[in-house]
């Protein structure tokens, strides 16, 4: 019922699997706020500032050594750069119609080379908001495809006076 002050978001990343000296990080969304996150970046913070009264320390991270990464959104005093004193206070507003206290946060990473065709990655995440239980995200599911398409016309008919062509693949 009250906006949320600190939200963790942490996602394993299977080291046998992923290169991590290749991910990325992408940008950052809650409702109308986005964040523009330079392209090649394994870790980056900034502070947001929400409105005269609301400010946001975005920090995301990989710790290459064990997979994790780690993004970590903390609401701000915009004069002291502190927590608020009011611990009402939050960035993200409570998700009372579905879609307002809902963001985003993504990446961009290649496989291990070697990985063999076919190979599924499996990749949730996990996420606290201020002092409460992790909450689960649904699992996404990648699937390893290096095979370029292949397709042939079979056949191709120009339609009586047109311009159009009935084309079969």
């Amino acid at each position: 019922s009250l906006p949320a002050a600190e939200v963790v978001v942490i996602d394993q990343l299977d080291a046998t699997k992923y290169d991590l000296a290749t991910l990325s990080l992408g940008n950052v969304s809650w409702g109308p706020h986005r964040i523009e996150v330079p392209p090649g970046l394994s870790s980056y913070a900034t502070v947001y500032d929400l409105d005269a009264t609301i400010s946001v320390r975005v920090a995301g991270s990989l710790n290459p050594t064990n997979g994790v990464l780690k993004w970590t959104f903390t609401t701000l005093d915009p004069a002291t750069r502190l927590p608020p004193s009011d611990p009402t206070l939050g960035f993200l507003p409570p998700n009372v119609n579905g879609t307002q206290g809902q963001g985003y946060v993504n990446f961009t990473i290649s496989p291990k080379a070697g990985v063999p065709e076919g190979t599924k990655w499996q990749n949730f995440a996990s996420i606290i908001f201020d002092a409460n239980a992790p909450i689960l995200t649904p699992t996404w599911v990648n699937t390893l495809d290096t095979s370029a398409p292949v397709a042939h016309v079979a056949s191709a008919t120009q339609k009586s006076d047109s311009t159009d062509v009935d084309v079969a693949w």
